[in-house]
């Protein structure tokens, strides 16, 4: 199973046996992020230009704007791809969290946040899994950024200031909320295929030393059926305390 976990800045990938051996974690279309917000910074200075009556700038404006639709179609289209690609080399299904439209919450959400075309991602995914005949697990997003893969324990808050880590309260642990974040959507596609196939038996995954209970990942009505998952190897990443 391939996890990805979209965020303001970049696609997150783990890779995911069905034994929960993690095969691959990285990362897709950081880009992205950098260059819309170049262009967002040049598209400020040309409306402030324009709206005091340039025609040039009105006239970059025009040509700036279909400069980052294709930019933006073609990355995604890319990262599209490498994705599916991945999917292929480990004869792996998809899984993503259920994707919508952030509404607005102010100048600065919309500034880091909604920079990443998530919903032009998620149709394209679905069509090159469509033509691959790669199977798409659209799952829920619940508690995904919040449970810790080494205790299993979820956090009412437990990033830093720039929610690039994430430090678990419980276990000490200290990841990448990213990475992690994409390791919880590979957990939960596992369990919801599973559960779509009709094997009721709990998954035997490998990434840590003790038995990682996975109910925080899941909601009351789920009716999966997991509650605990079998560990026996050495953590992804280890805790710092």
């Amino acid at each position: 199973m391939i996890g990805v976990d979209v965020n303001s800045k970049c696609f997150a990938i783990s890779v995911l046996t069905p034994k929960g051996k993690v095969l691959k974690q990285t990362y897709f279309g950081k880009d992205i992020w950098v260059k819309r917000k170049k262009i967002f910074e040049r598209r400020e200075k040309l409306q402030s230009l324009a709206d005091k009556g340039s025609h040039r700038a009105r006239k970059s404006l025009r040509k700036l704007k279909t400069k980052e639709r294709n930019f933006v179609k073609n990355r995604i289209g890319e990262v599209v791809r490498d994705i599916i690609n991945l999917a292929l080399k480990y004869d792996a299904d998809i899984g993503i969290e259920k994707l919508t439209r952030f509404k607005p919450k102010g100048r600065r959400f919309n500034k880091e946040v909604l920079r990443m075309p998530i919903l032009l991602f998620k149709t394209t995914l679905e069509s090159r899994c469509f033509d691959k005949n790669i199977s798409l697990t659209i799952g829920d997003a619940y508690h995904s950024s919040k449970w810790c893969s080494h205790c299993g324990a979820v956090a009412k808050s437990g990033h830093s200031s720039n929610y690039a880590l994430f430090k678990c309260v419980s276990c000490g642990q200290i990841v990448n909320s990213d990475r992690k974040a994409s390791l919880a959507v590979a957990v939960k596609s596992l369990m919801v295929r599973n559960k779509k196939h009709g094997l009721n038996n709990p998954i035997s995954f490998q990434f840590t030393s003790r038995r990682v209970p996975v109910n925080g990942l899941l909601r009351s009505n789920d009716g999966l059926g997991f509650n605990a998952v079998h560990l026996d190897s050495t953590p992804m990443e280890s805790p710092f305390r």
